[in-house]
């Protein structure tokens, strides 16, 4: 028997040599079954923890597209823009649901988001979700939401946002952890393999090496795999950190990003020695653009406006996207340099936008407003110069458009005002302060009531009685004017029925339609189911729509509700014709059935020229079977003119005042008693 020269390891007989070479062999698979176990769990756990970082960051672009579609889109947004919102409010809510169960499992991540010392993120992310389902419902049953106190707004004001970018950080440390331990055991096991090889190189020969030759083989591809997985985290972090902070369109900073780097750069003080200027930019014209070209031109118009702003301001000025078409620049200057500097840089930007852009083989033609701050040492805050220069910006856009604003404090006076006005509307609307007030029409030949028009008043607790044009504008501006008219209309409908149940069978009511209530494509259908509901026939109504609303529209929604509500039985009228440039056969191609004359024509019909122009008027549109109202009749001159030139009906202070629904009906009694004297 042959006896090895070395240490009792179990081998000193060689006929059981073949054991060590079954052991050693053993003891190598082992090692690699055992590493590549080990990688491959530690790269399973790796996956749900890269997930939920990029479920946590869609989040976080989830919510603040949900805000920014609340925030820029009117007040009763469309059935698109819902279902949009809708799907990103449930994809957001997946987006949860999936990073919590992950969270259930990391003990850092999951005090994050459960326990009652910390943020407690899954229950704000479920009260922000609530909220703003609670939104969607409130505009789905037509009820203005109150945006200002809802609770969605937590997403950014009570540092929501913050807390979702420390989630992604502890899911990220829990990967990079759950990676350091998967190093750490590739380490442990391959220097036990190396170890193991040596020994056996030592004490049981040269054929072992083979095997050891194979396990390094595999355990160098394993190494070679985990570090292009690591390439790939670090790169795919990258994208997160540089998708974070930039918009993804234009490339400019976001919102976010935009202001921690100007209270950076307005906290370097000495802003009495250097002046830093805050631009608010809004592109005129742009939604128009992307509505009829689509959103692809209108993305490439955002992205060669972006150019242009670059290329016109230095590359350590400050330029960022912070809504759909709504750009801040910062820029910081010598105090030799002068406003003229700034002002010239505007003007400068103004002009180049509102050159004709070509895009996706597509010219288009835009315009840019612009407002502009200055920080002083006093007031050196990222929030509130932004708020100026939009302040600025909007006092810009109501001057005329395509002109720089600087901002003054009696502009947020101003704002202010408006804004009051606008709470003033909509605490009205819930007290029931609009009031219908109605105003007789009658026959230009026989002098019989033929028709109320429907007004609205405001019973204003301060001011008193209010006529339309003291609240209209704002009440357009915000979509407030959509309740109001919705409630008026109602209100009329009622008087109405109640007048035909007491035998004025014959009178019709005219209503006036708003621009923003006619580009709504379910109005006449709306509009016939309330009349209807009255026991009315759709022939007793008249929808007045203003000849500048309707010049502005050209052949979009308005023609085709023109078109509908003819369709459905009603009567359409152009109100205030003659204060604008409609001309007759314009409004041919269009499902008109009358006209109001403007009042301005009637107040000098009497002069010879004027009645020149109202007898052409008449003539032509009775020629064209046009109905013909003269509206703002004051004195029996103008009446018995319009009796000579013709026409079916008149109204104005000379015949009756606006007048609320319980003097109506003794008008009308007594104005029947005055007619059937004068018939006698």
């Amino acid at each position: 028997m042959i006896r090895l020269n070395c240490p009792d390891f179990g081998l000193r007989d060689p006929r059981r040599l073949w054991q060590r070479y079954v052991m050693a062999l053993g003891l190598v698979l082992a090692t690699v079954l055992v590493g590549h176990t080990m990688y491959g769990n530690a790269l399973r756990d790796l996956n749900p923890l890269l997930a939920s970082v990029n479920d946590v960051n869609q989040q976080q672009i989830l919510g603040n597209k949900i805000l920014l579609v609340l925030r820029n889109e009117e007040r009763r947004p469309d059935g698109e823009v819902l279902n949009s919102l809708r799907s990103s409010v449930d994809l957001f809510e997946a987006a949860h649901d999936r990073a919590v169960a992950v969270a259930q499992r990391v003990p850092a991540v999951r005090a994050h988001y459960f326990d009652a010392s910390g943020p407690m993120l899954d229950a704000r992310a479920r009260d922000f979700v609530t909220a703003v389902r609670d939104v969607l419902r409130q505009l789905e049953e037509g009820v203005p939401p109150d945006l200002a106190n809802s609770a969605l707004w937590s997403f950014q004001d009570n540092g929501f946002q913050g807390y979702l970018t420390t989630s992604v950080r502890l899911f990220e440390e829990a990967a990079l952890e759950r990676t350091a331990r998967a190093y750490w055991a590739r380490d442990v096991l391959t220097m036990t393999a190396l170890l193991i090889l040596v020994l056996e190189a030592v004490f049981i020969f040269w054929p072992i090496q083979k095997a050891v030759t194979s396990a390094m083989d595999r355990l160098s591809r394993s190494n070679r795999n985990l570090r292009e997985k690591s390439r790939v985290l670090s790169s795919y972090a990258g994208r997160l950190a540089y998708a974070a902070f930039n918009d993804p369109l234009t490339g400019l900073y976001n919102r976010k990003k935009l202001h921690d780097e100007l209270e950076t750069l307005l906290g370097r003080g000495d802003l009495d020695e250097r002046r830093v200027c805050v631009l608010h930019i809004d592109l005129d014209g742009f939604k128009e653009v992307n509505d009829r070209f689509g959103h692809a031109v209108g993305d490439a118009v955002l992205k060669r406006v972006a150019e242009i702003m670059r290329s016109r301001v230095r590359s350590s000025d400050l330029i960022g996207r912070i809504g759909g078409d709504e750009f801040v620049i910062a820029l910081e200057h010598r105090v030799a340099d002068g406003e003229a500097w700034v002002e010239a840089i505007c003007e400068e930007l103004i002009a180049k936008i509102s050159e004709p852009l070509r895009v996706l083989d597509v010219e288009v033609k835009i315009g840019a407003s612009i407002g502009y701050t200055y920080a002083t040492p006093e007031m050196a805050n990222a929030d509130v110069l932004i708020s100026n220069a939009d302040i600025a910006l909007y006092s810009a856009k109501r001057a005329g458009r395509g002109r720089a604003q600087f901002f003054t404090g009696s502009m947020r006076a101003g704002i202010e005002q408006r804004q009051r006005t606008i709470r003033e509307i909509e605490g009205a609307l819930l007290t029931g302060a609009f009031k219908p007030y109605f105003q007789p029409q009658v026959s230009i030949r026989t002098g019989a009531v033929v028709g109320l028009e429907l007004l609205a008043r405001w019973q204003h607790p301060e001011r008193g009685l209010l006529t339309p044009g003291d609240f209209l504008p704002i009440a357009e501006e915000t979509g407030v004017i959509d309740a109001i008219d919705t409630r008026l209309t109602v209100d009329g409908l009622d008087f109405l029925a109640s007048l035909h149940g007491a035998g004025w069978d014959g009178l019709t009511m005219s209503i006036n339609a708003s621009a923003r209530t006619m580009r709504f494509s379910d109005y006449p259908a709306r509009l016939k189911e309330a009349v209807v509901g009255h026991g009315l026939d759709p022939a007793h109504l008249v929808v007045e729509i203003r000849e500048s609303e309707l010049l502005a529209d050209g052949e979009g929604q308005f023609a085709a509700n023109i078109r509908a509500l003819s369709e459905a039985g009603f009567r359409v009228y152009v109100d205030d014709f003659g204060a604008g440039y409609a001309s007759l056969a314009h409004l041919s191609a269009l499902n008109i059935h009358g006209l109001k004359i403007d009042r301005t024509l009637i107040a000098n019909v009497a002069a010879e020229r004027t009645e020149q122009v109202v007898a052409a008027v008449i003539g032509m549109a009775e020629a064209m079977k046009f109905a013909v109202v003269a509206e703002g009749v004051e004195t029996p001159a103008q009446f018995s003119a319009l009796q000579r030139l013709g026409g079916q009906a008149a109204q104005g202070f000379g015949i009756a005042t606006p007048m609320p629904m319980e003097e109506v009906r003794g008008w009308l009694d007594s104005y029947g008693a005055r007619e059937r004297a004068d018939h006698a």
